[in-house]
């Protein structure tokens, strides 16, 4: 069993390394961000817990701005430790300072939401097999673990494949959104 977990890590490694980001097209952004936003989970989501994009990652500001913008409670990202993060209530983007990885985040006084009815994670890559390749830090599959709610990845589309390695604790999205695909997991 060892063995095998550290040989999709060793895997999931090797993919990370070969992944070239290229950068969504305007275009092709806002084409992601209208398949999220006609998703029935998003239009009845009272809150949502959304990753702050980082270049070259699907723009995520737009869709916490409109969520804010419709009052919707958004929750972003905020490092606790190694491998711990909290979901924290934002009144804007201007709430957001650079974290300890460079991401935006907002301070530790901002309120935590407990549970989002939607989470928008990020990806490296994902499956068709609903896996998900992040950044290796573990970060968004511990907080889903002890978080449950509906999950949604925005995924270039050049980075869909059939299958990708998974480990025991790796936890899949309900929904995988491309430009041009919506996924579901049944």
């Amino acid at each position: 069993m060892e063995q095998t977990i550290l040989s999709i890590q060793q895997e999931k490694q090797r993919l990370r390394r070969a992944l070239i980001r290229i950068a969504l097209s305007e275009e092709e952004t806002r084409l992601l961000q209208e398949r999220l936003f006609d998703l029935e989970e998003y239009k009845r989501a009272k809150s949502l817990f959304v990753y702050v994009s980082v270049f070259p990652e699907p723009d995520t500001r737009k869709v916490i701005s409109l969520a804010l913008g419709a009052g919707k409670r958004v929750a972003v990202p905020r490092i606790e430790g190694k491998g711990v993060m909290s979901a924290r209530l934002i009144r804007g983007l201007y709430d957001l300072k650079p974290g300890p990885l460079s991401i935006p985040e907002p301070d530790d006084t901002a309120a935590i939401l407990e549970r989002a009815d939607l989470c928008v994670v990020p990806c490296l890559a994902c499956g068709r097999d609903f896996a998900r390749l992040g950044h290796g830090g573990g970060y968004y599959d511990r907080y889903l673990m002890e978080h449950p709610s509906f999950s949604v990845c925005l995924c270039p589309p050049d980075a869909l494949f059939d299958a990708l390695p998974q480990g025991p604790h790796d936890v899949k999205p309900n929904v995988v959104l491309t430009p041009h695909e919506t996924l579901r997991r049944a």
